[in-house]
């Protein structure tokens, strides 16, 4: 199956490559205007008494400057349009070719750093938001990305460190809240992952990530006491109505019936979920689904973000 812009967190309309576009168009503009302004100039330089090989090796340097912003930008777009396509191995060469003509442009290594994730090829994922955090040490978002990394591969005090730097840099983040309180649970803290998915949902009640944490936890933590099937449901529900079938919402919807005995409607769900998953979920979903089918209830399954 081909992997799905909902599978990477990226869409077509990414508000960051959006911004890197207007970035290049303008930085194209400003250079094509200072060339325009050299060539303008020669005369009067050559009349101060300029030599010809400065005006020469100023001259060759814009224009170098300008096709090396061009093709980092083209190799994006192409890679964007083989995401779409369905063939990641060629949006991963693409992106590959980006870095290399703007090594110092976090955002390529983010979205190399997706699919290879995506791929299941979780140690050059990881590699690749290190080195977007080496590149700008205050990119919230790969601290965000590298933590959920860790999560899926069981790290999870390394992950709370990520999200920790990422809550830091920027407080209003949903997603580095909900992603240390994912991590704070699995550590068994969960009086501190409570407060990160209150706070997320405090901010926007509606936050379907929020709730879909917050339905999770109702449904399969280990402690009898934290567990309320029913209000697992009724969340779950809520976070399906507000953003249709999906891969977490199917989940979660899974779990809370699970925890009320409807394993019909459990497995149900989770069948939907593992229809949704990418390469690098599929074998968490089907264990999952392995539970549901000879009716035991979720505990504290992988993580869920």
């Amino acid at each position: 199956m081909p992997l799905e812009f909902s599978e990477l967190n990226i869409i077509p309309e990414d508000s960051r490559l959006r911004r890197s576009d207007f970035q290049f168009s303008l930085s194209r503009v400003l250079l094509a205007t200072t060339l325009a302004c050299v060539l303008i100039a020669i005369p009067l330089l050559e009349l101060l008494g300029a030599r010809g090989t400065d005006v020469t090796f100023v001259l060759f340097f814009i224009i170098v400057y300008i096709l090396f912003y061009d093709s980092s930008a083209r190799h994006i777009r192409a890679g964007m349009r083989s995401l779409q396509q369905g063939n990641s191995a060629a949006a991963i060469q693409l992106f590959s070719q980006a870095i290399e003509a703007k090594p110092g442009t976090p955002i390529w290594y983010h979205f190399r750093g997706m699919i290879h994730e995506a791929r299941g090829e979780f140690t050059e994922a990881l590699d690749d938001m290190t080195t977007a955090i080496q590149v700008d040490p205050n990119d919230w978002y790969a601290y965000v990305a590298r933590g959920s990394m860790r999560l899926n591969k069981h790290n999870y005090s390394s992950a709370r460190d990520d999200f920790d730097r990422a809550v830091a840099l920027v407080p209003t983040s949903s997603d580095a809240k909900l992603g240390r309180s994912v991590a704070n649970y699995k550590l068994g803290k969960y009086e501190l992952a409570n407060a990160d998915v209150d706070s997320v949902l405090d901010s926007d009640p509606n936050c379907v990530a929020g709730l879909c944490v917050c339905s999770w936890y109702l449904a399969t933590c280990p402690v009898d006491s934290l567990r309320d099937g029913s209000q697992a449901l009724k969340i779950a529900k809520l976070a399906s109505a507000l953003s249709g079938p999906c891969l977490s919402s199917c989940t979660v919807l899974s779990a809370a019936y699970a925890e009320l005995g409807r394993f019909h409607e459990a497995v149900k769900e989770a069948e939907f979920a593992l229809q949704r998953a990418g390469l690098n979920r599929r074998a968490e979903l089907e264990g999952r689904l392995a539970t549901l089918i000879v009716q035991q209830p979720l505990r504290d399954g992988l993580a869920l973000c």
